[in-house]
């Protein structure tokens, strides 16, 4: 009132200089005054908005910059601010009930605890952009679902797998020890109850060994071969999975930023680029994406190197002890032992005495008719070939 009054006195030609200087001393005087109440803290009626938009009637408390605001229910207490945009002030509920029992003491008595917020209303907005987790993966849009299906998926994998090479039974180096020794002594029970003994891939690597022990070395090194590749095989299935996903969930994220960026553009389009809070959706869609596509690869690309080593360190144990069974085999051959059958004949005699030069003979002529017979086929019709004889060697 008295600014419109001060702001008409300067305009009012019927006044004197003396009615306009007592009309702005007014307006001084009222400005000291509202000053003076500010510093040592007033209270007067008026309305606010509330968090839901409506406005309601109340006291506010103004001490320096700080104002409180108290509904006329006396329920709800706060903060008062200024919002852009709004010509009637907000007010923000007091979180901590302790602070709202003392603002609404000092509103209602005036003295008390002031609760003051030396942010100046800063720590309610900071506040207001806390979030949930649920909140926050949502701004993440649709690509969110297959980011966290991949991590979900790797997990229990993961799980499995260390569960499975952890639990693989393995064999002491004492026991394996044992059961050589027993190959030393030539003892094929004894050894192969050790090895019935020992569970998982080992005993059973070790058993398919004993069990041929009478065989020729190389059919034992493939029998036992066998039991080390199937092996292989079972400790590496599944692991190839949790790789993919280590190399997919950036690629997610990469497609979510993209997405993100889409869709900031498309605002900029309708809003243009001066309302921030229209673009914030899209950038959050792509920064959030590609945050949890790098928090899924992460993790799932040092597992895999994790369990990778473990498995191979399993079928490396596994190698080595394959080889240390078939050199104490080959070491203390069991009596009664096939000896491999070669499927060239051998032209020296066992006995170590000179080979017979007729059947050398033979034998390199029947290799040289057979090496010339093709080539004597694949000649031109109307020559003839004349095979020569065969020297004497």
């Amino acid at each position: 009132m008295e600014l419109e009054q001060a702001k008409l006195a300067l305009e009012n030609t019927s006044l004197d200089q003396e009615a306009v200087y007592a009309a702005q001393a007014q307006l001084l005087m009222m400005s000291v005054d509202r000053l003076h109440d500010v510093l040592g803290g007033t209270r007067f009626a008026g309305s606010a908005v509330d968090s839901g938009g409506l406005v309601q009637n109340g006291t506010f408390v103004l001490v320096g910059p700080s104002a409180l605001f108290q509904a006329e229910d006396g329920a709800t207490v706060g903060t008062a601010e200024q919002r852009l945009g709004s010509l009637e002030p907000a007010w923000i509920e007091f979180a901590n009930p302790e602070d709202a029992l003392a603002a609404a003491g000092v509103v209602q008595s005036g003295a008390g605890a002031f609760p003051l917020d030396p942010t100046l209303g800063n720590a309610h907005k900071i506040a207001a952009t806390d979030e949930t987790f649920l909140e926050h993966v949502q701004k993440g849009g649709p690509v969110m679902v297959p980011i966290f299906a991949m991590a979900g998926i790797a997990l229990l994998i993961t799980l499995y797998k260390w569960l499975t090479l952890t639990l693989l039974p393995k064999p002491s180096r004492k026991k394996i020890d044992a059961l050589l020794k027993d190959l030393e002594l030539q003892d094929q029970e004894a050894a192969a109850a050790k090895a019935r003994a020992m569970n998982g891939p080992f005993g059973e690597m070790l058993a398919a060994g004993v069990a041929h022990v009478r065989e020729p070395k190389e059919l034992i090194e493939e029998v036992m071969y066998e039991t080390v590749l199937k092996t292989r095989l079972a400790l590496q299935r599944l692991l190839p999975f949790v790789a993919i996903c280590a190399a997919a969930a950036p690629l997610l994220g990469l497609l979510g930023t993209v997405t993100g960026i889409i869709k900031t553009f498309k605002m900029i389009t309708v809003f243009g680029s001066g309302d921030v809070k229209s673009l914030s959706r899209g950038i959050s869609e792509a920064l959030i994406t590609t945050k949890f596509g790098l928090i899924v690869a992460i993790p799932s690309l040092l597992l895999h190197a994790f369990l990778s080593r473990k498995a191979h360190g399993v079928i490396g144990r596994m190698e080595s002890t394959a080889i240390s069974f078939l050199n104490q085999v080959g070491r203390s051959p069991f009596p009664g032992t096939r000896q491999p059958v070669s499927l060239i004949p051998s032209v020296f005699p066992p006995d170590g005495l000179a080979p017979d030069k007729d059947v050398v003979r033979t034998q390199v002529q029947e290799v040289l008719g057979e090496m010339l017979t093709p080539a004597a086929k694949e000649r031109p019709e109307g020559k003839e070939t004349r095979a020569e004889p065969a020297g004497p060697l």
